[in-house]
């Protein structure tokens, strides 16, 4: 979850990552609450308030602070699961925690306005496309409480439909594993063993020295040993025996300047077609923690033994099938999250979406932000038991409200983050930020 945007696109859409991790009985509540004790219009104001509380204005303050950005490009794409099928999902959960699930819904609609404004569409045609998603999400949280569907179903090229449909269909057909390996990699002509390329070669990579060498491969067998779940490795220690170490350069959105490795481990042959890169990032605190009450601060650490374990499990819970090589480790005084890079990784292009298109966009991410929400569940760390039976019950006879609710406080959010915006730029020109 991501409170503070640092652009224009960067605001709105706080996945479904929080639905995972925070203030146990608090949050179980508040969920309920929300909806009956307060009216329409509290509500909107009492969440427009907190999301709003984190927003200080910028200047030489800010440069020991942390600024979040995401937009749908961020933390959207294509992967391919466990199973090897490829699918478009949610793909970034490095600030996951439980929390109220309204909040995934206002922010996500925020994201629709400012790609439409992005793209010159006018906030009428916007308000509809807005009005989509919401009916979609709630439509479908209700089939999966009725058991019309299930909560695995997932967008794939056999589903999906317009832009993600091609985004899927692409990523089959022009990606590989080796077209991915060589472009990071290449074969030492000595050892006929992968390694990866200097930073000469790929501006992206760098070399890591050899305190980071030795600390990362030092960390694997606690990594591979301890904190994968998957049960489909036979040989854990060849399969991750590092080939290689690298840093990764330039990669993230509000992560970027992170500490980031990638690690080339030799797969289930020694073969160098099936080599696997994992990729390790350092976690730290969710954005909003520091705007958190104690109690609510406790339930996130005490949750977990660690932020990249937190991670973990919030793609782990949000991700049907997911990443087998998913896991964390520790190394020089770091936390890092690990997961492979996927052969089939792809970002939405949202340029030039039209209210055709983008309302096409909506349906699904509707669909897709409803079933990630539906998984998270289960009644631990403070989730109810049935989500999708809670949430059910609370827009039963409400939905059109609901919908307008949403297109509202989407609407004005959006106005904030294009204000905060243009204070941002203001600020960067008259140096008044740190970068």
């Amino acid at each position: 979850m991501r409170y503070l945007a640092a652009n224009g696109l960067a605001a709105a859409a706080l996945l479904a990552v929080l639905a995972f991790s925070a203030p146990a009985e608090a949050s179980r509540r508040q969920l309920i609450t929300l909806y009956m004790v307060q009216s329409g219009t509290l509500r909107q104001t009492t969440n427009e308030g907190t999301l709003n509380s984190v927003n200080t204005p910028l200047g030489y303050t800010l440069c020991m602070q942390k600024m979040s950005q995401m937009n749908i490009s961020a933390f959207t794409g294509t992967f391919d699961l466990d199973t090897g099928k490829v699918i478009y999902d949610l793909n970034d959960f490095d600030e996951s925690f439980v929390a109220n699930f309204l909040y995934d819904v206002y922010r996500f609609a925020t994201s629709i306005f400012l790609v439409g404004r992005e793209n010159g569409m006018s906030d009428t045609n916007i308000y509809t496309c807005v009005r989509s998603f919401v009916n979609f999400y709630c439509d479908r949280v209700k089939d999966i409480a009725n058991g019309v569907i299930s909560d695995s179903f997932v967008w794939s090229s056999s589903n999906a439909y317009g832009r993600i449909d091609n985004l899927i269909i692409d990523a089959e057909t022009n990606e590989s594993r080796k077209k991915m390996l060589d472009k990071w990699t290449v074969i030492n002509a000595t050892t006929s063993t992968r390694k990866f390329m200097s930073n000469a070669v790929n501006p992206d990579l760098d070399a890591v020295n050899t305190t980071e060498r030795s600390a990362i491969i030092a960390a694997m067998p606690a990594y591979y040993t301890n904190t994968i779940t998957s049960t489909s490795f036979t040989n854990k220690a060849a399969y991750f025996k590092v080939l290689d170490v690298a840093k990764r350069l330039n990669a993230g959105t509000g992560s970027l300047g992170t500490p980031r490795y990638y690690v080339l481990v030799d797969g289930a042959s020694t073969g160098t077609s099936d080599d696997r890169i994992l990729d390790v990032k350092l976690q730290g605190k969710p954005t909003v923690y520091a705007y958190l009450s104690s109690t609510a601060k406790a339930a996130v650490d005490n949750a977990v033994a660690n932020n990249a374990e937190r991670a973990v499990k919030a793609y782990k819970k949000l991700i049907n099938q997911a990443d087998n090589h998913l896991g964390w480790m520790t190394f020089l005084s770091g936390n890092y999250s690990v997961r492979e890079r996927s052969p089939f990784k792809a970002s939405l292009d949202t340029a030039g979406v039209d209210l055709s298109s983008l309302t096409n966009l909506a349906e699904q991410w509707g669909v897709m932000l409803a079933g990630a929400h539906a998984r998270s569940d289960g009644g631990s760390f403070g989730t109810p038991t049935s989500f999708e039976t809670v949430v059910k019950n609370l827009v039963a006879g409400n939905q059109d409200l609901f919908k307008t609710e949403v297109a509202d406080f989407a609407q004005r959010y959006a106005n904030q983050v294009n204000e905060d915006f243009s204070i941002f730029r203001t600020s960067l020109a008259a140096g008044k930020l740190c970068i």
